[in-house]
């Protein structure tokens, strides 16, 4: 269950009670974290405005999509398409309710697999806030895991793995956002040729 929220132009599914969904909405939606167009401090503590470059209708690849948020959010800015990458079940099933319409009309494609260096299986862990395993003070994140990290209430999912050139190489993003719990910098250790990506966004 659910609650339709609408603010700055953008409609969000927060799962009621759900903290962590109003935190990503405001911060998406309000406080505009991801916006391409905003001033910038450069040298000095002087302001640089910087102009957004994307094509209108631009695709864009978000990387832990979540619950659709920030998909949302970008069609209804300016985006033609979002690949919205998610591995998350409970998530997905936000996702879908959310983004329905524009799944159905094809400007949303869901690729229900975790990011990782190549195209596998890996387990992805549900922690809960209290536990201190890596990374520090997150939900999610993939293995591996010792026996000494594993807690009773942890909650273990068998998901499929893409890497992210292959998912550039097929949808030719302008924009890639990534927020992956912990594991940009594992992904990141690769090179990529980024292509037509004018925009790069990690959380």
């Amino acid at each position: 269950d659910g609650a339709q929220t609408e603010e700055s132009g953008a409609k969000s599914f927060i799962r009621e009670g759900n903290k962590n969904d109003q935190s990503v909405y405001s911060e998406i939606c309000v406080k505009k974290v991801y916006l391409e167009e905003k001033n910038y401090e450069v040298d000095g503590g002087k302001k640089e405005q910087r102009v957004s470059t994307l094509p209108e209708n631009h695709t864009v690849l978000d990387l832990g999509a979540y619950t659709g948020t920030y998909a949302k959010w970008k069609l209804e800015n300016g985006a033609g398409k979002v690949v919205c990458v998610e591995p998350n079940p409970d998530s997905l099933a936000a996702l879908k309710t959310n983004l329905a319409a524009e799944i159905e009309d094809g400007r949303v494609i869901v690729i229900e697999k975790a990011l990782d260096l190549d195209c596998g299986k890996t387990e992805l862990v549900e922690k809960g806030y209290r536990s201190r395993c890596f990374p520090d003070t997150f939900p999610f994140t993939m293995g591996p895991w010792t026996d000494e990290n594993k807690k009773e209430d942890d909650t273990y999912y068998d998901v499929e793995t893409v890497d992210l050139q292959t998912l550039i190489d097929e949808h030719l993003p302008d924009v890639i956002k990534m927020d992956i719990e912990g594991m940009e910098a594992h992904v990141l250790t690769k090179e990529y040729d980024f292509k037509n990506a004018r925009h790069l966004v990690f959380e």
